[in-house]
């Protein structure tokens, strides 16, 4: 493990090199969807066009080369790794307008079947106050439409908890179903049905506590982990979460013109209480158990939900 963490300041550190002098390998490495954040720049640019384009633009500049550098591993996830460098750039034609100067660059790659590849780049003069590292870590952890967490996130954040706690008073799972959304995409557009999904998420996260964890699951569905399973708690939840879904105003064209579409949500629960037995636990048995519960909520009609108690 620490040859490859080494291989892989390495290979990033090759790579930095390569950008100034034409940026052709760096282009072919990087993944489809990668975020770049631009030098000293705070917007993020989404997408290969725009980072090939800012690479493009590189050659523009007079020829660079790195000098001393320094490059480390300084977060590491599941299946990610973030590699922070501090080098030194010096021209290579004298009497041009740039001037010998101090860079850091922030890559976070993530690995993707045996192989890790850069989804996220950032670099800036290092005299920038600009802290990036927690910013490219939430990227590769958020749903890049609603900008709660992805799928994966809750689940490495649901089995850490599960791990970890020590006073354990039950939990619970909740899967949420936006009801007909196939309709609403239909009739009204998927631009439409995407604002509405981030309405969604909104209020989810405003009517979650604290400490629990909302994500996206995929298309129109969500999950919910509450660490108080106590059914109070939950059936208090869910109450407040229905009403505000429906309370929502999601109107049917950007002027409002058209009225206010109605939109309902369905949730399966998998509620786990304070005296099961924790060691039966897994993010995969409430997921299951919620899913479960989600298609009998739906089969009643839908907006409603059903709890499983396990």
């Amino acid at each position: 493990m620490k040859k490859q963490k080494k291989d892989l300041c390495k290979y990033v550190q090759d790579l930095i090199k390569d950008l100034y002098r034409n940026g052709e390998r760096l282009s072919d490495c990087l993944e489809k969807n990668v975020t770049w954040i631009g030098e000293n720049e705070s917007e993020i640019y989404e997408g290969a066009k725009e980072v090939r384009w800012h690479l493009k633009r590189q050659k523009q500049f007079p020829l660079c080369k790195m000098g001393k550098s320094s490059f480390r591993i300084v977060w590491e996830g599941n299946d990610a790794v973030l590699v922070e460098g501090i080098y030194v750039l010096e021209p290579m034609e004298e009497g041009g307008f740039m001037l010998k100067n101090s860079q850091r660059c922030s890559i976070l790659l993530e690995k993707k079947k045996e192989k890790y590849e850069i989804v996220h780049f950032h670099i800036s003069d290092c005299h920038e106050n600009i802290v990036w590292r927690k910013d490219l870590i939430s990227q590769i952890q958020r749903d890049p439409l609603t900008q709660i967490y992805n799928v994966k996130t809750v689940k490495e954040k649901v089995e850490q908890w599960l791990k970890e706690e020590e006073n354990y008073q039950g939990c619970a799972m909740c899967m949420i179903d936006v009801d007909n959304f196939k309709n609403i995409n239909d009739t009204l557009g998927h631009l439409k049905g995407n604002d509405i999904l981030i309405q969604v998420a909104q209020i989810l996260k405003s009517t979650i506590g604290k400490n629990d964890f909302a994500g996206r699951a995929g298309g129109d569905e969500f999950l919910v982990f509450l660490k108080n399973g106590s059914q109070n708690r939950v059936e208090e939840f869910v109450r407040i979460l229905m009403e505000e879904i429906r309370k929502g105003r999601y109107n049917s064209s950007d002027d409002g013109i058209q009225g206010n579409i109605l939109v309902t949500i369905s949730i399966g629960i998998a509620r786990m209480s304070s005296g099961a037995d924790k060691r039966t636990v897994s993010y995969k048995y409430l997921f299951r158990q919620a899913d479960t519960a989600l298609y009998i909520a739906k089969k009643r009609g839908k907006n409603t939900f059903h709890i499983i108690n396990l």
